[in-house]
């Protein structure tokens, strides 16, 4: 029997083991190569094991929410507010049932039922560092002014806080391509979705975390180990960008 389930996956947000992770559905790809879109390398992004078929976590949530085991234990010395902007059913599940310490709040612009009915670019509903911890997975690419919203980011956390982002980042880029005005169909061919505004490329997406005054730590394989990685089918090129604004008190047990 043990033989049987360590041969399975794992996930890490309900911790269901699944034979394989459902693949991701392949009207991106099919988009992308209708409007003749470029050849990309996507540096977290794992088509053929994508969903959870238990808690429909993707493989960025999963890598996520076993990262917030890691650095958080069995409990924290003080609670803390997490704000998840474009929330994530997935994680917000793992919070409630399993951190009573973390009190979560949500912030979209356009979806029903969150806390912050907010424009990332400028969060005006939001006071200076309110939040110990904030997720913005795959929200970037979507506004005109990235640059704006790493400066509001910025502003709403907490001196001894952690952000994590993440973005689609093309590891064939060289450096980021980026026209906010630009149609639909030319959006599929350049950006690889019709609503992105944007192609990141690694370094240019380091470049402007850190422009915008932020350090920033790449949490990926090395930090979180190969097993992680491989119960949860995380790609090996996979990184979770976390930013800070100095020290952290998150942060201690990984550097």
């Amino acid at each position: 029997m043990f033989s049987f389930i360590k041969n399975k996956r794992k996930c890490a947000v309900c911790h269901n083991y699944p034979d394989k992770f459902v693949p991701l559905v392949s009207y991106y790809n099919q988009q992308t190569l209708k409007f003749g879109g470029k050849s990309s390398r996507a540096e977290f992004l794992n088509r053929k094991e994508y969903t959870c078929p238990y808690c429909y976590a993707t493989d960025r949530d999963r890598l996520c929410v076993a990262f917030f085991r890691k650095i958080l234990g069995d409990r924290l010395d003080r609670e803390a507010i997490l704000l998840d902007i474009a929330p994530s059913v997935p994680i917000e599940e793992y919070f409630k049932n399993n951190r009573k310490d973390v009190t979560v709040k949500t912030a979209d612009m356009f979806m029903d039922g969150v806390d912050y009915k907010s424009d990332i670019q400028d969060m005006k509903e939001i006071e200076n560092e309110s939040f110990d911890i904030w997720i913005c997975f795959h929200v970037l690419e979507h506004v005109t002014d990235d640059r704006k919203a790493l400066s509001e980011l910025f502003r709403i956390l907490k001196k001894d806080g952690i952000g994590i982002l993440l973005v689609p980042i093309d590891l064939n880029c060289k450096e980021i391509d980026e026209d906010p005005n630009c149609s639909e169909e030319e959006r599929w061919r350049r950006f690889g979705q019709g609503d992105h505004v944007r192609r990141y490329s690694k370094q240019g997406f380091l470049d402007r975390i850190r422009q915008s005054g932020f350090a920033v730590t790449e949490v990926g394989k090395e930090i979180m180990g190969k097993e992680i990685f491989k119960q949860n089918a995380i790609p090996d090129s996979a990184v979770l960008y976390v930013v800070t604004k100095g020290s952290s008190r998150f942060m201690t047990k990984i550097i």
